[in-house]
């Protein structure tokens, strides 16, 4: 899926979509940068208007990479810890022109081991089971919102494909997250525009999951997210319910997922960016036949990965040249 840039209706959705990850980004460095200058180490921050103008600066920053780069949540991350150490750094290399710049040249390296570090940094799981809630209206009947939305054997639609139910009713699902590929177009084969971190990539990969319908009715469906456990059984990783509610302005669909043995990274991520409404958005609008805004639906890459594709179109010039 090749990089775009956003139009004003998807900014706007990304910008209010991801307002907590924005927001966590932004206040974290500020309070650091605030601190330095308070307490008289120097910086920007020593006065009304330079606090105001930081976090205006803080903020553009943030939201700027967040729209651009909407399922980059790791690298924003990085981003904002890079201008905390900027913050600490400001007061100490002062008007160093050669350690600014060996910063600068640090400052990529730093944000890529980040970004895994973030991944793998809260692997505990949450002592209580957090809730996340969140409600879409679908312009379309209960029968067809109720067809599409869940999870259900055999059900092929938008990112997930659903295999076969076993005698146990617990059945594989796939998640087909698009890819992305710094080298598409420099070489001789085809990788395709729309490259993917598919199954049939190199065959059929193992499930991203398993599911098991644990009530069906009409108006209501749950459904649990299963893991294979070692004893050679299942965990539980989540429970999700989903209800159905015809109105006169179309089916109102509620989601609620329960959250049983995600680590804690994983379920903060959730939340920061808004991830279950964001899901109720791309499948609505799947079922009602128009453009999405949805992040799901944007590409996958990031500010590195932009570079790398520079650096590999530099580096595949020269050997075409040569």
């Amino acid at each position: 899926m090749p990089f775009d840039l956003p139009s004003l209706p998807h900014i706007l959705y990304r910008l209010w979509r991801l307002r907590r990850l924005i927001a966590v980004a932004t206040v974290l460095p500020f309070v650091l940068f605030a601190l330095v200058g308070l307490v008289g180490l120097g910086g920007p921050a020593t006065t009304t208007f330079g606090l105001a103008l930081t976090l205006v600066v803080l903020f553009l920053v943030v939201g700027a990479h967040a729209v651009l780069f909407p399922n980059a949540w790791q690298e924003t991350l990085s981003i904002s810890l890079l201008l905390v150490i900027m913050a600490v750094f400001l007061p100490i290399f002062g008007g160093s022109v050669l350690a600014w710049i060996v910063l600068l040249i640090c400052a990529p390296f730093f944000v890529m081991s980040m970004q895994g570090r973030i991944l793998t940094a809260f692997n505990e799981k949450f002592r209580e089971r957090p809730v996340f809630t969140s409600r879409v209206r679908v312009d379309a009947p209960i029968e067809t919102v109720r067809d599409i939305i869940p999870l259900r054997p055999g059900r092929d639609i938008g990112q997930y494909r659903c295999g076969a139910a076993g005698r146990d009713g617990i059945f594989p699902v796939w998640y087909d997250m698009p890819g992305t590929d710094i080298f598409d177009g420099f070489c001789d084969f085809d990788g395709g525009e729309d490259a993917t971190l598919s199954s049939s990539a190199a065959g059929e990969a193992d499930p991203t999951f398993f599911a098991k319908i644990d009530a069906d009715a009409p108006e209501l469906q749950k459904t649990l997210i299963l893991t294979p456990d070692p004893t050679g059984g299942w965990q539980t990783e989540a429970v999700v319910e989903h209800r159905f509610k015809q109105g006169k302005a179309g089916c109102l669909v509620t989601e609620t997922e329960t959250p049983d043995s995600y680590p804690l990274g994983q379920t903060v991520s959730l939340w920061m960016n808004d991830f279950q409404t964001d899901g109720l958005v791309y499948l609505r609008d799947i079922i009602e036949k128009r453009e999405t805004l949805a992040l799901k639906a944007a590409h996958r890459w990031s500010l590195l990965t932009i570079a790398g594709r520079w650096v590999a179109g530099r580096m595949m010039g020269r050997v075409s040249d040569g």
